[in-house]
């Protein structure tokens, strides 16, 4: 199903999450108006085993409210994040839950989103609401591609956060969820500079699995461009 650039909104899309059949493998709703409701209604959807054929995910340009999904959870990266979580935060805890139990999911849009370093936590299972969330599943998304560009994602601790993800196994026991299978990884604009850089190569030299890694209009100099080099020798 190709429905993108309507405006489908959240009512729209939980009646599509509650009627669309089993044998759908491909869902595109960005740019649709869509926020966190109707986020949590295609995430419940694509978890439930009739919709395990549900291989892309798109979600790109949608308002999925994730300013402030886990308001005051910047702790240390090998902390306890405890958030003060407000309605927002169902969005990215659906979000969490979807790459803990999806089988089938091999790509995920979420382009411009309004994701934060913070929502990023959650949705990573960083957090101790989102590991609550995901606890008793496999922690090994079968993720193949993810695009991340266009949010607010220019922190080091966001990099850390993927970078951790991308490994075999997660560096933290708060961040249970690994995207070690994920093979493309588009972060364009998203405000990295030379440090997010630098985290990321980290992850490429304990040998994620990254064969594509777009970092398009980053701001990134020399320090960052030298930080890739040494890891892609």
């Amino acid at each position: 199903v190709w429905a993108g650039h309507n405006h489908i909104g959240d009512v729209g899309a939980e009646l599509l999450a509650a009627q669309l059949p089993p044998s759908i493998t491909t869902l595109d709703l960005s740019h649709n108006r869509i926020e966190s409701a109707g986020l949590k209604a295609l995430c419940d959807a694509a978890c439930a085993p009739g919709f395990a054929a549900i291989r892309v995910l798109e979600l790109s340009g949608n308002r999925l409210a994730f300013a402030h999904a886990a308001r005051g959870s910047a702790a240390p990266l090998n902390g306890v994040a405890r958030s003060e979580h407000t309605e927002d935060a169902a969005g990215a805890l659906a979000l969490a839950r979807l790459l803990s139990k999806s089988s089938a999911l091999r790509e995920l849009g979420l382009a411009y989103c309004g994701l934060t370093e913070s929502a990023l936590a959650v949705i990573l299972g960083a957090g101790v609401d989102a590991a609550a969330a995901v606890a008793g599943v496999a922690s090994a998304s079968p993720l193949e591609v993810l695009n991340l560009s266009g949010n607010s994602l220019g922190t080091a601790r966001a990099s850390l956060l993927l970078a951790s993800a991308l490994r075999s196994r997660p560096t933290q026991e708060q961040q249970p969820t690994s995207l070690a299978q994920l093979t493309k990884l588009d972060m364009s604009c998203v405000g990295m500079g030379d440090d997010g850089v630098a985290a990321i190569s980290d992850a490429l030299r304990d040998g994620c699995a990254l064969t594509d890694l777009t970092l398009n209009s980053n701001s990134i100099g020399q320090n960052g461009a030298a930080a890739l080099c040494v890891q892609l020798r």
